[in-house]
């Protein structure tokens, strides 16, 4: 079970859990110039670090080289790394996506300017800005922080999700999900429950076929289309300044099971 960082910067990461008990690190550096001479600079200056024992490891790909802003070149720095399926995971990358299959032990992934993409893993705490995220097959807990992109969630074991300025995509949940949405749409299908909020943006959501429970759904301009049937808590003599916000509740069966939704400025179905 080693502990492995990974930090990298413009360019693609991937990591994949296999059944072997080492760490396998291969680095691609690929620079493009009008002058050889400069693309060679280019590439001397990126600094390579693959260090540590067998409990903990360390692999980073920097550069600090300096151009100047009439040189017109391209520098990839690529990373592959395969490691044990326990691995305890920490990964970081600037201007790059990230790639991560079959990590078992915990995965904590950091993105900026690139996608994350993560498959069959346990565990796994996310966070992006100005890149979509993508998780499928994910195992025991999950978290995500998102900014400017879309978020896709499939075959989870419930879990808390937030983002501005993007889309949420949930399904396939075991357990109830925690969802917080901004300035986008959310869709959830499949899921067992859970607590939603979102604002500026349409909120859909698709039960299990087998939910069992109460479901509360309030919306301030906005209107509500439920399937099961709900009722207004509001008594209709009540006085109403400005506009009138939809807020139902209703029963299905004699389960634990809750969804609550909350959404301004949006509909709810």
């Amino acid at each position: 079970n080693p502990t492995v960082r990974v930090e990298g910067k413009f360019g693609p990461i991937t990591v994949k859990g296999t059944d072997a008990d080492m760490v396998d690190v291969q680095v691609r550096i690929s620079v493009e110039d009008d002058s050889y001479d400069d693309a060679k600079e280019l590439a001397e200056d990126v600094d390579i670090t693959v260090e540590g024992s067998k409990n903990d490891v360390h692999v980073e790909v920097d550069w600090n080289g300096s151009q100047s802003s009439g040189s017109k070149h391209s520098l990839n720095m690529s990373i592959e790394v395969r490691v044990p399926k326990k691995t305890i995971l920490d990964i970081e990358n600037k201007f790059g996506s990230i790639s991560i299959s079959d990590v078992a032990g915990s995965v904590a992934v950091k993105a900026q300017f690139g996608s994350i993409e993560a498959t069959r893993c346990s565990n796994v705490d996310s966070k992006n800005a100005f890149g979509s995220t993508t998780l499928n097959v994910i195992r025991g807990g999950m978290k995500i922080q998102s900014k400017n992109g879309k978020v896709r969630v499939f075959n989870v074991e419930g879990g808390e999700i937030s983002n501005a300025f993007g889309a949420i995509e949930v399904s396939d949940a075991s357990a109830p999900v925690m969802i917080q949405g901004r300035m986008g749409s959310i869709t959830a299908k499949n899921i067992p429950g859970g607590h939603i909020v979102n604002s500026y943006g349409s909120t859909k959501i698709w039960l299990v076929r087998d939910f069992s429970g109460t479901i509360q759904a309030k919306t301030r301009f906005g209107d509500i289309d439920s399937d099961f049937p709900l009722r207004s808590r509001y008594k209709n003599d009540e006085a109403r300044y400005g506009p009138v916000p939809e807020d139902l509740v209703g029963r299905v069966g004699s389960g634990k099971g809750k969804l609550s939704v909350l959404n301004e400025f949006g509909d709810i179905t």
